[in-house]
């Protein structure tokens, strides 16, 4: 995958997961740095609704523009009921404003208390269940035993586990 190969493939799933790949997958698999959002990226502001609630953590724009230029895939997974709830923010901006560009993002809007029909279906896809992961590892030709999830959380951790991530 290389930059110039970057190419907007956003929709949402036929499981209702937003699914927006940014980057074409090489012929040979490359490590990726899957990220959580709030808490990891962003300061966790409970659900942000308007940009201006958006705000990066110390670090974290030079971290992903690090990975950029290591030739690392950088992958957002994140658990956003807000959009089930009709909320949702974007940090895309700030991040390139640090010389940092997302290769992917998942965000799964489902929630067991708000999600009518809540069911195993949606379930895969929320962390720590690993769809995203295991999704986007596909959809960008991930080497997933040299690749990494970074979050706040157990259920973030217990999702790269279980998609064969490397730690």
């Amino acid at each position: 995958m290389t930059r110039d190969d970057r190419d907007i493939n956003t929709y949402i799933s036929t499981d209702r997961i937003w699914l927006e790949v940014r980057a074409k997958a090489g012929t040979v698999a490359i490590p990726a740095l899957f990220l959580d959002r709030d808490g990891t990226l962003m300061e966790d502001r409970g659900y942000v609704s308007t940009p201006e609630d958006v705000v990066l953590l110390p670090g974290a724009a030079s971290m992903v523009s690090a990975a950029n230029r290591a030739g690392v895939a950088v992958v957002v997974v994140t658990n956003q009921s807000g959009i089930d709830r009709g909320l949702f923010g974007c940090l895309e901006a700030l991040l390139a404003e640090g010389g940092a560009q997302i290769d992917a993002i998942a965000a799964c809007p489902f929630h067991p208390d708000f999600t009518p029909g809540y069911a195993t279906a949606q379930a895969r896809w929320r962390k720590p269940n690993p769809a995203m992961v295991t999704e986007l590892a596909v959809r960008l030709n991930v080497d997933l035993e040299r690749s990494w999830l970074v979050g706040d959380s157990p259920r973030d951790i217990e999702a790269g586990r279980t998609g064969g991530l490397a730690g």
